[in-house]
């Protein structure tokens, strides 16, 4: 209570709880107006002196300590929370009242249960937002969002897939649209494919021949594969940059994912360098070349260990971050262009050990836009896929070309 302001006396206590026993119990006033044209009562609020009028309270409550004895300054002041507490449970219980905190704190100053400072005054308001109802709804109903937002993240998470594909909003102001079909039936500027999980190592040779063929999704049992197009839908030459991002990794999963890009029709195998920082290589486990009529540079990804033993060199991921960056440029309007991506474990990487277990790999593919500092830039790191590719095939070893590479059997 205020500092000002003396406590009730004897005499006071007495008078007051004499009237009180005199009334006996005192009736809710009416509260209610006149009835609306549809018949019904709309209740008016109860005001201070309605409610002092009602129930005149005195607690026992002496002039506070000094601040110079905390101790009892702490006793007093816990014993005021405590009286107030009391206060509002009676005017709930007795009254079917409940003030607002303001409300609350100007009726007990006048029935001398005041605080005597604003930070005290603060701290009940704070106390009450907290813990009354209206603050523990309040609490409950940010958890309850909090959770929602977590499934929803989570939800998203699974339903991202191993592969998201996406146009930035300045790709798409260039008219730049994806689709999963040819024909662009449905435009969008965001595909996604269908989450791969508890897959087992397997290898480049068990992958299907006909991979890049069809459309959308095309996953098997131990590998993603996914097919779609971009187009200029503009009416303007213009070029794009893509960008694959391997957006997330546990357990050390990465080290042993290999991706094969295709564009139209041409593809390229990463993984991410060997243990010593040279390309990944798997030197001597492959009878015939596998999807060698399909790679982009041929001499550079296969390699001949005898004259009937193939080896194959990936292409290093540009960064731990970044598979590959690659620039297409003079895209003439309504041109249109084939990307198929392919990731699996690859049993036969040394990384590929049984410390694996549980871990997964995420990646999505953006568009963008470029300028040409931008191109000048990155001039070092792009892949310019549709330069003419190299068909020549890897010399034997005796120095001379094989012509007739044994297609594998189906």
């Amino acid at each position: 209570m205020p500092q000002n302001q003396m406590p009730p006396t004897d005499e006071q206590k007495a008078e007051a709880l004499k009237e009180a026993e005199k009334r006996g119990p005192q009736p809710l006033p009416d509260r209610r107006i006149k009835p609306d044209k549809n018949g019904r009562f709309v209740s008016k609020p109860l005001t201070l002196d309605d409610v002092k009028n009602m129930m005149p309270y005195y607690a026992d409550m002496d002039i506070p300590p000094s601040w110079l004895h905390p101790f009892k300054r702490f006793a007093w002041n816990h014993k005021l929370f405590k009286e107030r507490r009391k206060l509002k449970a009676d005017l709930r219980e007795n009254y079917g009242m409940r003030l607002k905190p303001r409300d609350f704190n100007k009726l007990c100053t006048e029935v001398g249960l005041g605080l005597e400072s604003k930070a005290l005054t603060a701290l009940w308001l704070i106390w009450h937002w907290l813990f009354g109802f209206g603050g523990l709804a309040t609490v409950l109903g940010v958890a309850l969002l909090t959770l929602c937002g977590i499934f929803l993240w989570s939800a998203i998470a699974e339903l991202a897939g191993s592969f998201t594909v996406q146009i930035n909003n300045n790709t798409m102001q260039s008219n730049f649209v994806l689709s999963e079909t040819p024909g662009f039936e449905k435009k969008t500027g965001r595909l996604v494919s269908t989450e791969l999980t508890k897959v087992n190592a397997m290898t480049l040779y068990d992958l299907r021949e006909d991979i890049d063929e069809g459309d959308g999704v095309k996953n098997g049992t131990h590998y993603a594969a996914y097919s779609f197009y971009v187009m200029n839908d503009g009416n303007t030459t213009d070029r794009y940059e893509y960008v694959i991002h391997m957006t997330d990794s546990t357990k050390g999963a990465e080290y042993a994912t290999w991706l094969m890009l295709f564009e139209d029709g041409k593809q390229v195998i990463y993984a991410e360098p060997s243990g010593d920082g040279d390309p990944e290589r798997l030197a001597g486990y492959y009878k015939e070349a596998p999807f060698y009529e399909s790679s982009y540079d041929p001499q550079k990804q296969y390699y001949k260990k005898s004259a009937d033993i193939w080896g194959v060199e990936t292409t290093p991921f540009e960064s731990h971050e970044i598979v590959v960056r690659g620039l297409v440029e003079n895209i003439e309007p309504g041109e249109k262009h084939k990307y198929t991506v392919v990731v699996w474990l690859e049993g036969y990487d040394p990384e590929c050990t049984d410390d694996l277990f549980d871990g997964y790999t995420r990646f999505y593919i953006e568009f963008n836009t470029v300028d040409d500092e931008r191109i000048d830039l990155f001039s070092n790191l792009y892949r310019r896929e549709f330069e003419e590719p190299i068909a020549e095939l890897p010399p034997r070893e005796d120095g001379s070309n094989d012509d007739s590479i044994t297609k594998r059997s189906e």
